[in-house]
């Protein structure tokens, strides 16, 4: 978990570092986290509203989308929330408000005088995952006909000429 007590953060910004168990952040079952995430942001408080800035990372086992190697990565996500207290209920009543930026937080919102951040580090590793994982940006794969890593050598198989798919026809 990672709780932070509403009351005790104050007006001026105060470092926040933490880490984050490897099991309690599943990033679904492509990707394994082996160490334990780094938490580190600059939390403050105006008035009921919470603002933190920062960042996370870690490194997960992932496997290579076309050589279906395990290699390590490492991940590096950045955070921008502002926590206000709430149900979530108000996110319905926001249809007037402005689009967000890149740069612009994400509205949480928190209940009591806790503030859960462990669905929100979960979240930013998520979307730091990359969409086709790759071992190396100039992986060769597999060979299509005997599934052998290119990336180990060259395979048994003839190379393709271009009118071997001419020798299946028959007349």
């Amino acid at each position: 978990m990672l709780k932070i007590n509403i009351n005790s953060i104050t007006v001026d910004p105060e470092p926040f570092q933490t880490e984050v168990d490897p099991a309690s952040l599943d990033l679904g079952p492509e990707a394994l986290v082996r160490e334990p995430a780094q938490v580190e942001f600059q939390i403050h408080r105006m008035g009921e509203k919470v603002y933190i800035r920062g960042e996370v990372t870690t490194s997960v086992d992932l496997k290579c989308a076309r050589c279906l190697a395990g290699y390590t990565q490492p991940l590096r996500a950045k955070l921008t929330l502002l926590a206000v207290p709430g149900a979530g209920d108000e996110a319905q009543a926001g249809a007037n408000e402005q689009p967000l930026g890149e740069e612009d937080p994400t509205l949480i919102y928190y209940a009591g005088d806790q503030l859960d951040l462990l669905s929100e580090v979960r979240g930013a590793l998520i979307l730091a995952l990359p969409m086709k994982p790759l071992c190396a940006g100039t992986c060769p794969g597999l060979c299509p006909h005997c599934g052998a890593r290119l990336a180990e050598g060259p395979c048994a198989c003839p190379p393709p000429g271009p009118f071997s798919d001419l020798k299946n026809y028959q007349s």
